[in-house]
Parts: structure tokens; sequence; C-alpha cells
């Protein structure tokens, strides 16, 4: 019998991000609004718009021109997103291996999970913009969008992806960095799955290294000047001092080893790990969510264990110890290393579940979310 209480009404996530197709993006369009549309390195594109289409074709390697949302700033903006009544906004990035429509599917499903888990919190959880809530004066909701970057989608594409993520960051970047000038009130969080963690932590990297600085599109002078103290070498310990509010890495793995403060021979500063100090100083809190049973992280254990440590010591015979690598590769193997950053903490899925939790499992178990729900309601 169909349990009208334990239905959902939560739309699928209707506005994703992308640097997906950017090249083509505009084609046909005049010189103004072909760089008005690339402008960041990113553009919105409608779901519904694009869901269409792929149902259609089942082409994933193709996108619609009149999927990509024109007037964002009036649509996603100013219709949405913009709001006073938003008072957080979530972004979902999906990891490797996982085409669009791929994306759809699994930030929808963590979304609906979400909606739940807020509900505990007096708090609703948006993925559309029609909604009478919000034009109220006083309300207070969360809203969920995507950010895809070009995975390929195939399982053969690993560095292919790495390299696209990485490339990425900036756009990543651009986005958030806009969406704080367009709701400066807003607290700003990010989830991030698998191999989009290497997109978020490679975005931070080159904020606190200063490689680029995100392009905010905004005349306030305040709230530039705001943003730009959130970009500085900061200590953790103030409102309104941080670039991300909450950072909730999902089933990660080189993240998880290259965020360590490596003390060799008393000397704390003999290794620094590529993602310490962004998410030190960038993130008010980072939570890492993990599983044993996660077979996509078993495989990259296995490939350290037989490959990497194999060809490590070979090249050792030549070179000598190098203690910092095999630190850093060892650390893989463990849930949270002890010298990551002090406002970095860990969850066991397991143990929040009590069940197994293989690498997409941590979309769809109201376990885990109702524990995203509180962290991410916990940042005031």
């Amino acid at each position: 019998m169909h349990n009208k209480y334990m239905s959902s009404k939560l739309n699928p996530i209707r506005f994703f991000a992308t640097n997906r197709d950017l090249d083509d993006l505009g084609r046909d369009a005049n010189r103004d609004d072909r760089i008005r549309l690339q402008q960041g390195g990113y553009h919105w594109v409608d779901m519904k718009k694009y869901m269409a289409h792929y149902l259609s074709t089942t082409d994933s390697t193709t996108m619609p021109p009149d999927a990509i949302v024109q007037n964002s700033q009036k649509i996603v903006f100013d219709n949405f997103l913009s709001k006073p009544t938003i008072k957080r906004i979530i972004i979902g990035i999906h990891g490797f291996n996982v085409p669009f429509h791929g994306a759809l599917t699994s930030f929808s499903l963590l979304a609906d999970t979400l909606s739940i888990a807020f509900k505990k919190h007096n708090t609703t959880l948006l993925t559309d913009e029609p909604s009478a809530d919000l034009d109220l004066g006083n309300g207070d909701l969360t809203a969920f969008v995507g950010f895809s970057w070009p995975s390929n989608g195939k399982v053969l594409d690993y560095l292919s992806d790495r390299a696209e993520a990485v490339q990425t960051a900036p756009a990543l970047a651009n986005l958030i960095g806009y969406i704080r000038t367009q709701n400066p009130e807003a607290k700003i969080h990010i989830i991030a799955h698998s191999m989009g963690n290497y997109l978020a932590c490679n975005m931070l990297k080159g904020l606190i290294n200063e490689t680029f600085k995100p392009i905010l599109f905004s005349d306030n002078a305040e709230i530039k000047a705001k943003i730009d103290q959130q970009l500085k070498r900061i200590d953790k310990g103030g409102r309104d001092m941080f670039f991300i509010d909450r950072y909730l890495m999902l089933a990660p793995d080189v993240e998880r080893r290259e965020v360590t403060q490596c003390d060799i021979d008393g000397d704390k500063s003999s290794y620094l790990g590529p993602f310490y100090a962004g998410i030190k100083h960038l993130v008010s809190e980072t939570h890492l969510f993990y599983s044993r049973y996660d077979n996509a992280l078993k495989a990259s254990v296995a490939e350290k264990d037989f490959i990497q440590e194999t060809l490590q010591k070979g090249k050792e015979i030549f070179t000598g110890q190098d203690l910092q690598k095999r630190w850093e590769n060892s650390l893989g193997l463990n849930p949270l290393p002890s010298l990551v950053p002090d406002n970095m903490y860990s969850h066991n899925t397991t143990v929040l579940t009590n069940r197994t939790i293989d690498h997409g499992d941590y979309f769809d178990a109201i376990s885990i979310a109702e524990r995203m729900a509180e962290i991410i309601m916990s940042a005031v």
C-alpha cells in the first residue's frame, strides 16, 4: 500500500553549473552573448531540458543549445539562489566515471534523502525555484545545485578525468565567488563524491597558493573586499572568515592522504601535503565520510600496495629511502590520518548505518544524510 507519509515531492535538481561542452557553447550566438555565456569558465544548464534531450537520444556526448540557461542572473539567481530566504546553498560535485545524466541521478538521490533529514531542523531543501516559501520575509530555506565537470563516463579514463578535475578548479572557484557576491549572507557548503574531492581540493590549493583568484563579477566593493579577506591565509577561528563553511567529503581517496602535515625526525615542516593548507585556512570545517566496504577504495588500496609500493621499493634501491613518499602512500589505508588540520573530522558510515556501505551507497542512506544535515546546520 502506498504510504503518503514516506513519499517525497522533491523534484530532481534543476540547475547544474558545468564546464562541459564549454567550447561549443554559444557557437551560433553573437559575440557579446557568447562572451557573456562563457564568463567564469562555466555555464548553467537547465537539467529538465537536458534530460528531455538525453532520454530522446540516449546520447550523453552532446548538449542541446536550448538546455543552456541564457539569462542565469534572472533565472538561477534573482528567482532562486539570491532570495534572502535562502540561508544555505549546497553544491554537489560528482566523481570519476560519471556522465552528465549520471550526476543528476546521484545528487537527486542525495537531495531527496537530505530533504527528509533537514525537516528535523525546520528547514526545507529546494532543488528548483518555484516555491511560495521563497518570498517569505523570514523564511529559512536550503538550496541544492550541482556542479558537473567533464568526467568522461569511462572506466579507463581515470588519468584523463584527474587532469580535467585539476583544470576545472578555477571554474568552481569562480562559481562559488559569484554565489557569494549574489547572496553574501548565505552559508556555502560543498558535498563532493570520490574524485569530485580531487577537484574541490585542487580548487582550495589554487586559492591558497594564489595560483588563481575567483572572478567576482560584482561592483559592490564591500562584498569584493569581504571575499578577498576570506581568501587570505588566515587561521581558523572567526565568523565569515572562510570561503567554504562546510566541506563534506564522500568516499575520498587521494585527498585523504594529501591533507597531512608530516613530522619526520621531529621537524613538522619537513612534509606538507598539497591539500593541507587550503583545507586548514579556507574551510571552516571539513568532514570525511568513509567505509572499509567501499570497493572503489579497496581497489585503490590494492593498487597502492601491489603496484606503487613495488615501484617505490625498486626506485629506492638506487635513490635510498624516501620516507615522505612512503608516509604519504601509507595514509591511504587509514580512515583519517592523525596529522590532518584541526578542523577536519571523520565519520565511519558503516557505524552510522549499521550496514556495509559501497561506493555509491552514500547518496541514499538516511543515517548518513542525517549526520550531514547536522553538520550543515551547525554553521551559524
